[in-house]
């Protein structure tokens, strides 16, 4: 029997490596695509804050031959803001920065004290229906995602920001799953955003993009919320002209994708589970000979 239960063990350890193999895949092999579909050569996406976009902060990261004072006279226009720039980055040496690395760019200008309309905001993110202590904070010029997943955004006014934090303090399980974000009136919520990333063979899709844009609400009612996040998706062809509307139909996204490479894991747990049965019955059986 010594050979059977090696058998058997050997089967099951086979098995979930399969299946934990079939789980990651979407996030380490973006390159697989179901049969009849293609990868795109380009998918991006990017937040645009437009007119609140001087009060919010952003992001900045380091180019080969970057120095604060570039950094300073491109994103305020003075190279005296380098004081700025170091005061919100402690450990930053202006010598030495570090390419790829990320730097905090403070708001162009500061929000005024009397204006009714928030124009500082901040923008956080997470994947699907995240959960509020799974969102991530999202700076304009700031790379997000891999885009394995559909995503969720939110923005709030940054005079909020003691109220979310409160919000995830109480309920931090708490899902973006759109049934009470629409009842916090500071809050917009972009809902569940896929990133289209694979098209049909015969698609004219070579590259697409996808804008997050923070809007005003024309004519809000009471108690409602006041902006939103409109979501625009742009396709384009080869040449980097842009498509019409519709002109691509997204197949063999990432939930294709694993269901796919899970169907080898699944028939290799059944024939497992069929060889621990004939183990059984032959057990039984020679059990019952004795």
């Amino acid at each position: 029997m010594s050979w059977r239960r090696w058998l058997l063990g050997a089967g099951g350890v086979g098995s979930m490596v399969l299946l934990a193999t079939a789980v990651a895949a979407p996030a380490a092999r973006a390159d697989l695509v179901v049969p009849g579909t293609r990868q795109l050569a380009k998918s991006e996406a990017r937040l645009e804050l437009g007119k609140y976009a001087d009060y919010c902060e952003h992001a900045h990261v380091v180019a080969p031959g970057d120095t604060l004072d570039a950094i300073a006279r491109a994103a305020y226009g003075d190279a005296a803001r380098v004081a700025d720039l170091l005061a919100a980055n402690p450990g930053v040496v202006a010598e030495a920065l570090k390419v790829k690395s990320a730097l905090l760019l403070p708001p162009k200008s500061a929000e005024p004290a009397d204006g009714a309309e928030p124009l500082a905001w901040q923008v956080w993110w997470g994947y699907g229906h995240a959960a509020l202590d799974q969102l991530r904070r999202l700076r304009p010029g700031e790379p997000f995602g891999p885009f394995n997943r559909p995503i969720t955004l939110v923005a709030l006014p940054t005079r909020r920001a003691a109220d979310f934090e409160k919000l995830r303090s109480d309920d931090p399980k708490r899902r973006l799953d759109g049934t009470w974000e629409a009842s916090v009136p500071w809050l917009a919520c972009s809902g569940v955003v896929s990133v289209l990333r694979a098209v049909p063979n015969d698609s004219p899709v070579h590259s697409a993009r996808t804008t997050v844009a923070l809007e005003r609400i024309g004519s809000p009612t009471a108690g409602e919320p006041t902006h939103r996040l409109a979501v625009v998706r742009q396709t384009f062809d080869r040449d980097g002209q842009p498509l019409a509307t519709g002109a691509a139909e997204a197949r063999g996204g990432p939930g294709d994708r694993r269901t796919w490479l899970l169907l080898p894991a699944l028939l290799g747990a059944m024939a497992v589970a069929w060889r621990a049965l004939q183990l059984r019955r032959l057990s039984g059986s020679s059990a019952h000979t004795a």
